[in-house]
């Protein structure tokens, strides 16, 4: 197979994207790969469009370079899809990735429907960031695009915590540091920082938040309402399913946030992986992980809930 840094050395415009709602990983790997090309062949016409980037990972990397999937040229030679694992999770740039003329997906989603021409999908990997460092030339990496690649594994590790860390991982993450980046400074403004609305958001999550009978399963829901009386996004939820996760005894988190009228988005964390999650995910056309997954529902969420508790009891 035909490696990413054979396919850049030939391309003349290349359009770099990620999935929609992007996270920590997505935007490290974009805006790393970015600067990565940018830096390294100033010849080339790079694009990056993505969905806005949370607050808390701008305050880390540098998002200038993001624009609207709307203002991508037409022509593209080489399209290159990080953290996606099927075509629509690409949203308003998923024409543009049908229409380039070479399309490649760099993934770890172990649900990746390998959409591309190339796929180099690693579903044993802590991280997009960490797949993406293993296809770029180390000693080209400059220092804001280790910053961009650290924050993405920093966020899909839990910070260092989740099963997916491996030595490789640690490695990697070494290496990044031996750029000389700050590895407090990312951890504590991109990852547990909080605003005055996230807190107030949190404590209303845990207040209303419930336990199965048997202590498997912990769930909270965040309404369009709540939403509105703190002033707050959909981006203020982070955090939440994470913050279930780590309840003693529980195994499933389930955080459902209601995005508009009957269509919620559902978060899935488990602890042990005593349950897969991502093939409930699935089911809902989402994707993720073993311990992690998400996906959209719709209909009334009471009937979500039931639904998708029927599913964990079946796979218990």
């Amino acid at each position: 197979m035909s490696s990413l840094l054979d396919r850049i050395e030939v391309a003349e415009t290349i359009a770099i994207s990620g999935h929609v709602r992007p996270d920590g990983d997505c935007v490290g790997s974009t805006t790393g790969l970015y600067r990565y090309i940018s830096e390294n062949f100033p010849e080339k016409k790079v694009y990056l469009t993505l969905e806005k980037a949370p607050d808390s990972v701008q305050k880390c990397i540098d998002c200038s370079m993001i624009m609207s999937a709307l203002e991508l040229p037409e022509d593209i030679d080489l399209f290159v899809s990080l953290d996606c694992s099927s075509l629509d999770r690409l949203g308003d740039a998923a024409e543009r990735f049908e229409t380039a003329k070479e399309r490649f997906v760099v993934d770890h989603h172990k649900t990746n429907a390998f959409f591309g021409d190339y796929n180099e999908v690693v579903p044993e990997a802590s991280s997009c960031c960490e797949v993406l460092y293993d296809l770029l030339d180390e000693e080209r990496i400059s220092y804001k695009a280790a910053v961009s690649l650290y924050l993405g594994i920093v966020h899909d590790t839990g910070g260092f915590k989740y099963s997916s860390t491996s030595k490789h991982t640690m490695e990697i993450a070494g290496k990044l540091l031996d750029k000389g980046i700050d590895s407090a400074f990312i951890i504590d403004t991109s990852f547990y920082e909080r605003s005055w609305i996230q807190n107030k958001l949190m404590a209303r999550a845990i207040s209303n938040a419930q336990l199965t009978e048997d202590g498997f399963v912990a769930y909270t829901v965040i309404s369009q309402n709540d939403l509105t009386e703190f002033d707050a996004t959909s981006a203020d939820t982070d955090g939440i399913v994470e913050q279930l996760r780590l309840t003693e005894g529980v195994e499933i988190a389930m955080f459902i946030r209601e995005d508009a009228e009957n269509a919620y988005k559902v978060s899935l964390r488990a602890k042990k992986g005593l349950v897969d999650v991502s093939e409930i995910s699935v089911m809902y056309n989402g994707g993720g992980h073993a311990k992690a997954a998400g996906f959209t529902a719709y209909g009334n969420v009471n009937d979500i809930i039931t639904d998708v508790l029927s599913e964990i009891r079946k796979r218990k």
